[in-house]
């Protein structure tokens, strides 16, 4: 799950960036809320604030109930794709 919230959040940095730039996270905080088992479920992920060196990420995981399952914030230095 954690991954899956960083991808989502790497992938709002290179849409913000017009796929530009990618992050790679220095610091990730993921809190767990509902359980996910195999299936469908859905992520979310926003740039927050992007600065010319690093970036503040969140992103949401909902299981296939539409429940907010986990969500995670993130600090990540931004490089050129």
């Amino acid at each position: 799950m954690t991954a899956w919230l960083d991808a989502a959040m790497a992938h709002a940095v290179m849409h913000d960036s017009e796929h530009l730039l990618t992050v790679f996270s220095l610091e990730i905080k993921v809190s767990f809320y509902e359980k996910v088992g195999p299936g469908e479920g859905r992520v979310e992920g926003r740039v927050i604030k992007r600065g010319k060196r690093n970036a503040f990420l969140e992103a949401a995981l909902y299981n296939p109930e539409g429940k907010l399952a986990a969500a995670a914030s993130s600090t990540g230095i931004l490089a050129s794709l």
